[in-house]
């Protein structure tokens, strides 16, 4: 693959409260893969599970798993993905297409010395998830997602008028420079009232607002989050030639107040044979922020049965 020439970051400001509320402590790393340095964050000790944040995030997602997949005996290892928070931002829309995002996740795993890994993502985390687990069979345990549905699920539901109206902003995202504009307009305001929605009965607490308002605000970074929808073209492409099921156990947990509808993403069970489905009726697109207990406890069943 062709290295991407490596754009490097000057701020230097500290991850914000790396682990809120205790729980076992946190190591974090660099990694120089791919023409790029991620940033990662570990905890623990044990078979290899890697958590993939989504748009607009970044490790911090996974604040409410990492402790408990923790002392639970694994070694969890959380990347902010290219283009992220800590992480590198490389220019240009190619750098973002979905061959480079799965090696990426490939190199993660080498680099922890593991020749396999469970992997488990959200929104976009779990789209990369999938299509990594497709396209690298080998190298995964188990696969799962949250709120996030297979990639031809996804493909096929686009033409759906109730799709369309909750994944508008794709389409906009198409447009050189307007994006970047409309989303650091008014103080990040939109970007501010999509992580309002990570909790369905009460505001985030402050130290959220902060870490996720620093890792946004970062140099290079709201260009680097667009361009992932600017890329998203080649994986379409991708998608009508390398289609195979996904062999590996699987999981889809789904948060039933997101505006798109778990009938949606069902169909995900023709490309994932060996699939389990959780709804969680009282979470919408961030169950693992609104209802950490419940993803939680789905999760480690999944990882041990």
């Amino acid at each position: 693959m062709k290295q991407q020439k490596r754009e490097k970051s000057s701020v230097t400001m500290p991850v914000a409260e790396p682990h809120p509320g205790g729980g076992p402590g946190y190591t974090e790393r660099n990694i120089d893969l791919n023409g790029v340095r991620l940033h990662l964050v570990e905890a623990g000790r044990g078979p290899l599970v890697v958590l993939l944040h989504g748009f607009p995030e970044f490790w911090y997602a996974w604040r409410k798993q990492i402790p408990v997949l923790a002392a639970a005996g694994y070694r969890v290892v959380v990347p902010d993905l290219r283009g992220y928070n800590l992480s590198d931002k490389p220019r240009g829309v190619r750098a973002y297409g979905i061959d480079y995002l799965l090696e990426d996740v490939r190199g993660i795993i080498d680099a922890c010395g593991a020749e396999r890994a469970t992997v488990i993502g959200h929104d976009w985390g779990a789209m990369i998830a999938w299509l990594f687990a497709m396209i690298h069979p080998h190298k995964v345990d188990r696969v799962a997602a949250l709120n996030g549905m297979h990639p031809v699920a996804f493909r096929n539901a686009m033409g759906s008028l109730s799709h369309l109206r909750q994944t508008y902003y794709g389409l906009v995202f198409q447009i050189p420079v307007l994006p970047e504009i409309l989303l650091r307009a008014r103080n990040y305001r939109w970007l501010r009232s999509i992580y309002s929605e990570h909790f369905t009965d009460e505001d985030p607490p402050p130290q959220d607002q902060q870490a996720w308002m620093q890792a946004m605000s970062r140099p290079g970074a709201l260009t680097s989050m667009v361009n992932y929808y600017r890329g998203a073209g080649v994986m379409m492409k991708f998608l009508k030639t390398s289609v195979q099921p996904v062999q590996a156990p699987s999981l889809l947990i789904w948060g039933e107040r997101d505006g798109i509808g778990i009938e949606t993403a069902l169909p995900t069970n023709h490309w994932a044979p060996d699939l389990d489905v959780v709804r969680v009726p009282e979470a919408g697109h961030w169950p693992h922020s609104d209802q950490p207990e419940i993803v939680n406890e789905a999760l480690l069943r999944f990882l041990e049965r």
